[in-house]
């Protein structure tokens, strides 16, 4: 099964692997998840489990008996957890979800999810308005708020939730987005936003 956190689109040569992560595991197969996120280093990311594989692959991470599986309830609570742990702020005007999608959590008998799968959803959101906010700064010229956005991304592979969960030997991450960021290219930033941030939208700040 993919994990939970590993994330759909591949893009470009990036390479991570997501520890101790969210997995999806069908009810009647569970044949564990695969963590390796082809050539992505940030994690390929999509809002809803993917469909089970019929054969583990050599990154496949079998289940252990002390996984815990979330429930609307744990999945609801994970996720207001983390959103207040989270020590950076989201760009100006913008807000988390006040919850988790719909049908995040699999309906009974059609799967279960892992635990870390809404801190998941948190985490990537920061990422995603971070890197939005980036590309629309420097689409306006603004070169105040193009620096404090590139500041906040190129923190990412630094924070928690980077170096606590994914795992990026070759730091493939921060070569194909911060280092070009870095020297004023947007072109990977870019990439990353445009093929994986779908399913992470802010919402408008109401304070």
């Amino acid at each position: 099964m993919r994990d939970a956190e590993q994330r759909s689109q591949d893009v470009g040569p990036r390479t991570a692997n997501v520890r101790r992560g969210a997995r999806y595991v069908a009810a009647l197969a569970a044949v564990g998840a695969l963590v390796g996120c082809s050539s992505s280093a940030a994690t390929d990311r999509t809002a809803a489990p993917a469909a089970a594989e019929a054969s583990p692959s050599p990154s496949v991470e079998q289940p252990v008996a002390d996984t815990h599986w979330l429930t609307d309830g744990s999945a609801a609570d994970e996720y207001r957890t983390t959103v207040a742990q989270i020590e950076q702020p989201l760009p100006k005007g913008r807000a988390y979800p006040p919850g988790l999608p719909v049908d995040f959590v699999p309906a009974p008998g059609a799967g279960m999810l892992e635990a870390g799968a809404a801190r998941s959803q948190a985490w990537f959101t920061w990422l995603c308005a971070w890197e939005g906010d980036y590309l629309a700064a420097t689409d306006s010229g603004d070169e105040v708020r193009t620096a404090r956005a590139a500041a906040m991304v190129a923190w990412w592979p630094t924070g928690p939730f980077y170096t606590g969960f994914v795992s990026d030997p070759d730091r493939g991450w921060v070569t194909n987005v911060v280092q070009p960021l870095r020297a004023g290219d947007s072109s990977g930033v870019s990439n990353d936003y445009q093929h994986a941030c779908s399913s992470f939208p802010t919402v408008d700040a109401t304070a």
